[in-house]
């Protein structure tokens, strides 16, 4: 939303798909994407050139951004190219994943947009808060967060304070 809410005009539209990774690691299928009227994502398929290089991004833990597909056609991608011109990519990953290692993650937030140079490098910034933010609530939903409590510094107002109870709704 916040590259969506930046580039706001409305005949050109651009495209924000959240892809997931299948729990044996071989697909990734799209399970959100705005807006609603835009060309229909699809997954990507281990065993297709275009799958591998898709679940190769997961293994590189970085970002993957090409200002203009008219000008640059990466050889570790193969999209569809259908309806854009530019797009970047980011794993949804914890972030202490290393680079190179085995596939894992959450899947991958893709933006893309119809003109080439659309998206920039602020927005390739913009999408890896986001990512980390996505990589967060599915660590959370899924019940594998390893995210422990921050001890206050000695010299904080709150060291040695017990930490407030958080309230349930009901």
């Amino acid at each position: 939303y916040i590259v969506r809410i930046r580039h706001t005009d409305p005949t050109k539209p651009i495209r924000a798909v959240v892809y997931k990774l299948s729990d044996d690691k071989t697909r990734l299928d799209p399970v959100e994407h705005l807006p609603k009227g835009a060309n229909t994502p699809q997954p990507f398929e281990a065993g297709t050139t275009r799958g591998q290089k898709a679940l190769a991004v997961l293994q590189r833990r970085q970002p993957l951004f090409v200002p203009d597909l008219d000008k640059e056609t990466p050889e570790n991608w193969e999209g569809t190219g259908k309806g854009y011109r530019t797009f970047i990519t980011t794993p949804i990953q914890e972030a202490d994943a290393e680079p190179g290692g085995e596939i894992s993650g959450y899947g991958f937030l893709t933006v893309d947009a119809p003109e080439a140079n659309m998206l920039t490098e602020n927005d390739k910034g913009e999408l890896k808060v986001m990512a980390g933010l996505l990589a967060v609530l599915s660590a959370l939903a899924q019940g594998t967060s390893t995210a422990q409590p921050i001890e206050a510094a000695p010299e904080s107002p709150i060291a040695g304070r017990p930490p407030s109870p958080i309230k349930e709704q009901e």
